[in-house]
């Protein structure tokens, strides 16, 4: 009899156990009314906040990793400016300019009058470099990084950060004469530039007239022909140059190329003519008009 109790409490403790070990898989509930076990039925609602979790969850763990990647890939935008900042280590501004852009003439003798070393980078005007667009979108020349960062991309800016730096200008102008230059200066960007474009470049344009837009650009010149200093000084004002030279010199030489015969042979202008000659001569433009090889990056 004992034989038999132990063999009943082993079978029924043995299948208790098995019995437990199913309803933890299947999730079963002791429902106290019926005095049974009854499963755990999911509802949809249920399942459709687990699917949520789960899509959600992943959404986080992919943005996570996002966040992760993103530290080490880089887009090319961004690698473009780490070389430019690497460029700088050298404690010298980068300076992407064109030989012949007389707006970048005036920023080259800048930089040489003042003593300011840079990496000049010659660039195709038909093929603009990435870096060049990326600091300044209008795509012109010329275009300085500093060594700080700071982008300056107009050359009547750079000339002014130049005589920031250092005034390298040996004689100081007057009152009259300063506002006369910051005048003519700014006549030549705006009207005189347009006229020259469309009597050198006629070409490029429809419907242009040459001849009234070189007439427009000598008029020009024969009222600041009236202004240039009657003594025999070689630059506008003084035996000096100063910012009215560097300034607008680059495009009065554009102007004589487009017709250098025309040109030379006109006695209306002859102080004009002397003042160019002068330039076209001078040390300064001969070391600003070194021949480079086009920038690649």
């Amino acid at each position: 009899m004992l034989i038999y109790k132990l063999l009943f409490f082993k079978v029924v403790y043995t299948n208790k156990s098995s019995i437990f070990r199913f309803m933890a898989k299947v999730k079963y509930y002791y429902d106290s009314e019926t005095l049974s076990y009854r499963r755990i039925e999911k509802s949809k609602g249920n399942i459709s906040k687990i699917i949520f979790l789960s899509f959600l969850g992943v959404i986080l763990i992919m943005f996570s990793g996002f966040v992760v990647l993103s530290q080490f890939l880089k887009t090319p935008d961004q690698l473009a400016q780490e070389r430019e900042l690497e460029n700088l280590k050298f404690n010298m501004p980068i300076l992407y300019s064109f030989k012949r852009c007389p707006y970048a003439m005036r920023a080259r003798m800048a930089l040489y009058l003042s003593d300011i070393s840079c990496e000049l980078r010659e660039v195709s005007l038909k093929n603009k470099p990435p870096s060049m667009i990326k600091l300044s979108p209008k795509g012109t020349v010329p275009v300085m990084l500093l060594e700080n960062g700071k982008v300056i991309d107009e050359s009547i800016d750079i000339i002014n950060w130049c005589l920031e730096q250092k005034f390298f200008f040996e004689d100081k102008l007057s009152k009259s004469e300063t506002l006369y230059t910051e005048n003519t200066i700014s006549l030549f960007d705006s009207t005189f530039k347009f006229h020259l474009d469309r009597y050198k470049y006629s070409s490029r344009y429809n419907d242009v007239d040459e001849s009234y837009h070189r007439e427009c650009c000598f008029n020009i010149l024969k009222e600041i022909e009236l202004y240039i200093n009657d003594s025999n000084h070689d630059w506008f004002f003084t035996n000096s140059i100063n910012k009215i030279d560097i300034a607008i010199l680059p495009f009065i030489r554009q102007f004589r190329i487009a017709n250098s015969e025309w040109f030379d042979n006109n006695e209306e202008i002859p102080k004009v003519k002397k003042w160019l000659s002068k330039f076209l001569k001078s040390t300064i433009l001969k070391s600003v008009m070194i021949n480079y090889k086009v920038w690649d990056e």
